[in-house]
């Protein structure tokens, strides 16, 4: 196992959920480096910097949507920003001269996505994403909430539905105020036909799942 003498603070922003997971198991092999951000565009990573000053961001060159723009805009953004920060780019191109303006814009490294996205594996992604779902569905049955999946031991899905087959209006009433709650502290789900709808990527966390579930236990109190 590799290990640095100082902790080292990692931000990572990328638009491939996948090249995400490869990069948390890369670093779950190597000590005094945590993840301190995941984002999936700019206007996140911004805010998470912002929040929490990184040794090292990781960033897709191509993340579009997002408010600080992509690619060279992004960098010479962090370099202005957080000039403190080293600049690793993520790339799928072996396009030279688009990595020589990246490393002109400040970047310290630029490196091939695709390898990461080919260390992942099915197996995992898939193991993953169903400990997320099971560990959502047993905490949402501890507050006996209708949880259609029913059993834990048989649950093979990502996604979790909260509710009845035929809801009552008490039961679509509370879902509803349920769902409000959520949203209103930017927890992603939708209400489909009186249902909750929840579904788990890979880059969602067990660490998210638990914030789930305490804004859950705060709103039954």
């Amino acid at each position: 196992m590799i290990a640095f003498t100082q902790r080292i603070k990692l931000a990572v922003a990328d638009d491939h959920p996948l090249v995400v997971l490869a990069i948390e198991r890369l670093i779950a092999n190597v000590q005094n480096i945590e993840i301190v951000c995941r984002a999936q565009d700019s206007t996140g990573l911004v805010e998470a910097l912002e929040k929490q000053e990184c040794d090292v961001v990781i960033m897709d060159f191509y993340m579009p949507g997002g408010e600080h723009g992509d690619g060279i805009d992004l960098i010479k953004y962090i370099v202005e920003h957080h000039p403190k920060a080293a600049i690793v780019v993520l790339s799928m191109t072996t396009d030279a001269d688009l990595i020589a303006r990246a490393l002109d814009a400040g970047a310290n490294a630029v490196d091939v996505s695709l390898d990461l996205i080919a260390g992942v594996g099915v197996p995992t992604i898939e193991q993953h994403v169903l400990a997320l779902s099971r560990a959502f569905t047993v905490g949402l049955l501890k507050l006996k909430l209708p949880v259609m999946s029913g059993k834990v031991d048989r649950h093979f899905s990502h996604v979790v539905i909260v509710g009845n087959t035929e809801p009552d209006a008490a039961t679509q009433a509370r879902l509803q105020g349920i769902y409000d709650h959520l949203a209103a502290n930017r927890v992603k789900l939708s209400i489909r036909h009186g249902r909750l709808r929840f579904a788990f990527h890979f880059y969602n966390t067990l660490e998210e799942v638990e914030k789930v579930l305490a804004l859950l236990r705060a709103k039954a109190t």
